[in-house]
């Protein structure tokens, strides 16, 4: 899902599993930022990804991995940010359903 600039909150309600294994969520930043990523309500373990987009091409790229979180319960990802193109990736083969929370400051 391409969420254009972030600003303030987004949230979603989603599901992962073995035929819809990750759900990605494609932002920008146009200055310096701080980002949070909430995770909450998983049943199962699920990971998630943190990725800029350094090059621009609009894909997820070896050497991109800005961090990651893997856990079976409520999990956040929270970090400062520069300016650019961001993925956020949620990843589960055993179903789950949850709720994700993004937000800058």
């Amino acid at each position: 899902m391409d969420l254009g600039k972030l600003s303030g909150t987004f949230t979603a309600k989603d599901y992962v599993g073995n035929l819809d294994s990750a759900d990605y969520y494609k932002f920008e930043l146009n200055q310096t930022r701080n980002f949070l990523a909430n995770l909450k309500g998983i049943s199962n373990p699920v990971s998630m990804y943190l990725y800029r987009d350094a090059n621009e091409n609009g894909i997820i790229d070896s050497g991109e991995q800005v961090t990651y979180r893997y856990g079976s319960s409520d999990s956040s990802i929270s970090q400062i940010l520069t300016a650019g193109s961001y993925f956020l990736t949620v990843e589960n083969y055993n179903s789950t359903r949850y709720n994700l929370n993004l937000s800058i400051s």
